[in-house]
């Protein structure tokens, strides 16, 4: 049930996202020891191989064929406790003291850059909910095998 609640939340609240919106998402979170734990569902596209019939010529022929399905994949992160925000639906940053208690057991919370919410997406939620502000990454992603690598410039 809890996986179908946060499916719908994300959906809801990405339904109404346009071009200039940031994305939003929802989690389950809990603390342990300092370390916040945070279950993100994300959606992966995965190359499935079927088998089809098609006409050629008139006759009907098997063929197999690789399409893109995508899937649902629920991924752990990890992240230090004073690392993360918590805000209300205001955007009021909301003491670690007060945070720390709220998630001794499994909660959902919202996840949305800077802890701010737009006006719409603010309505979907009822009081009381978090916002969850992570920390921005503090290296470079890797680079992808295969991509062409950038320029090389020398002064």
């Amino acid at each position: 049930m809890r996986r179908t609640l946060v499916a719908c939340s994300v959906a809801l609240l990405l339904a109404g996202a346009g071009a200039a919106q940031t994305q939003v998402g929802v989690s389950v979170v809990r603390l342990e020891n300092g370390v916040l734990t945070a279950d993100v569902s994300q959606s992966v596209v995965q190359l499935t191989t079927e088998t089809r019939t098609i006409q050629v010529n008139g006759q009907q022929k098997q063929v197999t064929v690789t399409v893109p399905t995508t899937v649902t994949q629920t991924v752990q992160m990890k992240f230090k406790f004073a690392d993360v925000s918590f805000h209300d639906l205001d955007g009021l940053k909301i003491d670690s003291d007060k945070v720390g208690e709220l998630l001794k057991t499994p909660r959902a919370v919202v996840v949305a850059p800077g802890g701010k919410l737009d006006a719409a997406r603010r309505e979907a939620f009822k009081d009381g909910t978090l916002v969850m502000s992570l920390p921005q990454p503090k290296s470079p992603a890797l680079p992808i095998r295969g991509a062409p690598r950038p320029p090389v410039v020398k002064p």
